[in-house]
């Protein structure tokens, strides 16, 4: 934390600009983010923003006729990919969509299903973030795409951080919890992704009849 570097003892003719936070140095920290007992209000931003996606999808799938809301699950992607490009592009994230699982020849791949906003790489193979979420069956979160080395399938070299859950059509009418593919988001920031996105993530999949987990 940074002190006060006039050299000027406080009460000599100076105001003290720290007891006034219109005039506070902008190169200090907000305090907020030191006392957890203040919400951080870019928190609540997200959290806004997830639950809009969520309400978004789920009216959007309500929209659909009836006999093609229970089995069409492109249809149901398709809502989540345009909910949260809506509410999240202005937020950090920069592209948004799913990747299902498919077998051309023999050969396992994951292919490009519903998204946002630009084209994507397709098929990609299991060794990337995509295929680790999806045979680990887990939500992965990378702070630095760099870091990943090999394992990093880059579409769009200014993608610098990436969050993927695993996408699950959930168990119903005698049938087991099925795994469907992943959801995959990417954005230009590091580290812009954390577990509140997993969570708001979570949330509008399960708005959409999903689930992260079998």
């Amino acid at each position: 934390m940074s002190t006060a570097a006039d050299g000027v003892p406080l009460g000599a003719g100076v105001p003290d600009r720290a007891a006034d936070p219109r005039s506070a140095d902008p190169r200090s920290p907000d305090p907020r983010s030191a006392d957890p007992r203040i919400p951080d209000p870019r928190s609540s931003d997200l959290e806004r923003r997830y639950r809009c996606a969520a309400d978004e999808a789920a009216a959007t799938i309500r929209a659909f006729h009836p006999d093609r809301t229970g089995e069409d699950l492109s249809l149901r992607m398709r809502a989540v990919a345009d909910a949260i490009w809506t509410h999240l592009n202005q937020a950090g994230v920069s592209w948004v969509g799913f990747y299902l699982p498919h077998t051309n020849d023999g050969l396992a791949e994951l292919v490009l299903g519903p998204s946002r906003n630009k084209p994507a790489c397709s098929p990609i193979g299991f060794h990337g973030v995509c295929g680790q979420a999806f045979r680990g069956r887990v939500v992965r979160i990378v702070h630095d795409v760099r870091d990943l080395g090999s394992d990093y399938v880059a579409c769009d070299p200014r993608d610098r951080s990436e969050i993927v859950l695993p996408v699950f059509r959930p168990a119903a009418g005698g049938r087991p919890a099925t795994l469907v593919g992943v959801l995959d988001l990417d954005s230009h920031e590091v580290g812009r992704f954390a577990e509140i996105d997993a969570r708001g993530l979570t949330l509008v999949l399960e708005s959409a009849g999903f689930s992260v987990s079998g």
